[in-house]
């Protein structure tokens, strides 16, 4: 088998996992954002009284 095939493979699969993992960094940081938004509009409506 040849060596540098290999090197391809392994490559390919290393770049699709740190695709993923980026990706799945991204939207993690994206959910926390919207829940501090949603916080804080519902603090502020509590102190509005609506």
């Amino acid at each position: 088998m040849d060596t540098s095939y290999l090197y391809y493979i392994a490559s390919a699969y290393a770049i699709t996992l740190i695709s993923c993992l980026v990706f799945f960094v991204f939207t993690y940081l994206k959910v926390q954002a919207a829940h501090k938004r949603i916080k804080r509009l519902e603090q502020t409506l509590k102190h509005h009284d609506i």
